[in-house]
């Protein structure tokens, strides 16, 4: 929900600055979105941290936490230009939850 809630943030603001350039919605020093970008960039970097990959005996993510990631995924899509580094890792995390779900799904 951090994510989705920075980086909405973030975007209102492009609409909200009347200067037509980013002068106070963007990322550079002095505008007022880099908190909301730092912000979704930890939140990322949080989930990736959460995510059970690599996790020797641990259990896959269910259907559901799969389902709220992949809404994660749209999120970006619909939001993101180019991903970040922090996104772009959370991506192929998803991926590896995907495969190890289905992975269990299949010998259950």
């Amino acid at each position: 929900m951090i994510y989705a809630q920075s980086i909405a943030a973030y975007h209102a603001g492009f609409e909200a600055d009347a200067t037509g350039d980013s002068d106070f919605a963007g990322c550079s020093k002095g505008a007022l979105g880099g908190k909301h970008f730092r912000r979704a960039d930890k939140a990322i970097l949080k989930l990736v941290g959460l995510s059970p990959v690599g996790r020797t005996g641990s259990k896959p993510l269910s259907q559901a936490e799969l389902k709220a990631k992949a809404r994660v995924c749209q999120i970006m899509d619909k939001h993101a230009g180019e991903l970040t580094p922090s996104e772009r890792c959370f991506v192929r995390v998803f991926a590896r939850e995907v495969e190890d779900f289905l992975a269990a799904e299949a010998t259950s």
